[in-house]
């Protein structure tokens, strides 16, 4: 069949977006918003359609249930859980403690953000792992996983199965129910957890500390020092500055003047004023300040700014300034920003010390680095601007904080509010994104967040990249370029079983959302997956459960979901080290899912 000059046109687009989603030179959100415009621009989308998906259903549910996780992690009730566990995993081995913690994080993941809730278990999961001597490579990852298999047993649980239910919608098959998505999606996370606490684990790589008084601890922070005036260390070469210090230390680079070398020789000899690349960990670099009389970079611009603008206060106004480690989430506002650009000395009293990135040697100075998704950062500041700064910024504090001790009334109002947003929608009282938003709504008024806050939370990136994504898939239906992929796969599937076909779509959304951006698979794949249903004249429904079970199915990568990449760092997870335990969890959830699906959800009935 001929392709038609505008599906050659949706067809180059959408080529050009999966590299930048598979190789990350732009953002995921800005590539969507790139693609559509690009449609828009060469006629393929119609001017009244191209904004069509920012009012759709899916992008509306999915900021309300934003705001509903934020108004119940504000109200304690994750707090007050997770303390509680902390103290019954101390107990607990680590096959139990592992099956404790994901079962609980997978539930709540059903019904809250599952970014959040793995922010709030991480800091809990890794020091009860520390104090049994295991290293947080070990718990983090099953932890991340609990929460993918958790989002999928609930309409509300990730956002794919609101994008999969505003599909059916718009093919005039009407909505999902809330919990359509359980049956299967319980019988998944079963199967996943006893697989992830019982084996899983024990795949993982030792990495990290378990006797560190941190409960993270880095090995490869990168930052500069300067050799002072009057300097014992100035006069030495390189490789005895790296002797002196008994290796805890090594440098990278060196900046002279305008002269920067990176891998200088170890026999170049350091002058006053030279400023030092170096790497090593935390406990590494204050042990090799202290063997020497180095000075870091940042900490000394600070002062300087200090005195020559007194009146403005900085990371040094007091003694009581802290260091902190913390780890930038996946759609942060700082991702893709330097520290100058944002002026975090200036506008929050935050100094950034060092920053550490697994798998990468950095060659640029601190000031000069873009921040990526799963850097961690070290960090000085003054103690009563951390968790505002953090929060704002959408980086997670890496240490053992005080947990909120949740108000009995704000715990009942916040779940109330929930459960009848929840039980409206399940009930077909109203429809899903009116129910949720007057949720949200409902939560604000109440006192459980502010506006602002509320604001915040609805994380803009995820939000543009469905609105975006859903105007390119429809391009792609609309010309006739989803039928003709489906193709292919329809040929195949005539030589297939029912089960046969449905493994088929689950394993090929399953492939692409490993490697691209999990929203942006799951609305690509559903017009794909009604050509084939449609082809083969069976119900379309077992086919959207695939791709929704699929694109969640995210095991393989730490670019396939967020809470893949947010235990990246602070765990010291190298690329191949998520196919480990994702491999054969990704098959035992294939297996699980075809063989569930068509007793669920038959494809002819």
């Amino acid at each position: 069949m001929p392709v038609s000059a505008d599906q050659f046109i949706v067809f180059a687009t959408l080529a050009a977006a999966l590299v930048m989603f598979v190789t990350g030179w732009w953002r995921s959100d800005l590539v969507a918003l790139a693609a559509l415009n690009l449609l828009a621009l060469t006629g393929v989308i119609a001017p009244k359609d191209v904004f069509a998906g920012f009012s759709d259903g899916a992008v509306i549910s999915v900021a309300a249930v934003l705001v509903m996780s934020r108004g119940l992690r504000n109200s304690g009730v994750v707090d007050v859980l997770a303390r509680r566990l902390g103290a019954l995993g101390e107990r607990l081995g680590d096959s139990l403690r592992i099956a404790l913690l994901g079962t609980v994080v997978s539930f709540l993941s059903a019904f809250i953000n599952d970014v959040g809730t793995l922010a709030l278990f991480m800091p809990v999961a890794t020091r009860l792992s520390r104090k049994q001597g295991s290293p947080p490579s070990r718990i983090l990852m099953p932890l991340a996983y609990a929460t993918l298999l958790g989002g999928m047993t609930t309409l509300v649980g990730t956002s794919v199965n609101l994008v999969i239910s505003a599909y059916r919608v718009r093919i005039g098959h009407g909505a999902f129910g809330m919990f359509s998505f359980t049956p299967v999606g319980v019988g998944i996370a079963i199967v996943g957890l006893t697989f992830i606490s019982a084996v899983g684990w024990r795949l993982l790589p030792m990495r990290g500390s378990a006797d560190s008084g941190d409960i993270f601890k880095i090995e490869n922070y990168t930052t500069e020092v300067r050799v002072p005036n009057t300097s014992k260390v100035a006069g030495k070469t390189i490789g005895e500055l790296e002797e002196e210090t008994g290796g805890a230390i090594s440098v990278v680079g060196l900046l002279r003047g305008g002269w920067r070398q990176m891998a200088p020789s170890s026999y170049l000899m350091l002058r006053v004023g030279d400023v030092l690349l170096v790497r090593g960990g935390s406990q590494d670099l204050e042990t090799a300040l202290g063997q020497t009389d180095l000075e870091l970079e940042a900490q000394k611009k600070a002062e300087e700014e200090k005195a020559e603008h007194p009146e403005q206060p900085g990371p040094e106004q007091s003694d009581a300034a802290q260091l902190a480690e913390a780890v930038v989430v996946p759609g942060a506002r700082i991702v893709g920003h330097t520290a100058r650009e944002l002026r975090l000395r200036d506008r929050y009293a935050i100094n950034v010390l060092a920053l550490a990135r697994r798998g990468e040697t950095l060659q640029k100075r601190l000031r000069e680095i873009r921040f990526r998704a799963g850097d961690v950062l070290l960090t000085q500041e003054e103690p009563d601007a951390l968790q505002h700064a953090f929060a704002d910024l959408g980086c997670l504090p890496l240490a053992e904080r005080e947990v909120r001790i949740g108000q009995p009334r704000r715990v009942v109002l916040a779940i109330s509010i929930f459960a009848a947003s929840l039980a409206a929608a399940a009930l077909n009282l109203f429809s899903v994104p009116v129910s949720l938003t007057a949720g949200a709504t409902a939560m604000i008024l109440a006192g459980l967040l502010g506006l602002d806050e509320a604001y915040a939370s609805l994380e803009g990136s995820v939000l543009l990249l469905l609105a975006a994504m859903i105007g390119v898939a429809g391009a792609l239906q609309a010309t006739g370029g989803s039928a003709l992929i489906a193709g292919p796969l329809l040929a195949l599937a005539r030589h297939l079983s029912d089960v046969g076909a449905i493994a088929m779509i689950y394993v090929v959304t399953m492939l692409v959302s490993n490697v691209t951006n999990y929203l942006a698979t799951a609305v690509l794949m559903a017009p794909i997956a009604q050509s084939v249903a449609a082809g083969l004249g069976v119900s379309v429904d077992p086919f959207l459960m695939a791709v929704a079970f699929g694109s969640v199915s995210a095991f393989l990568t730490p670019i396939a979901h967020p809470s893949n990449t947010l235990v990246m760092g602070p765990a010291g997870y190298e690329f191949g080290d998520y196919a480990r335990m994702g491999l054969p969890l990704s098959v035992l959830t294939t297996l699980t899912t075809t063989v569930l699906i068509p007793i669920f959800w038959p494809l002819k009935g």
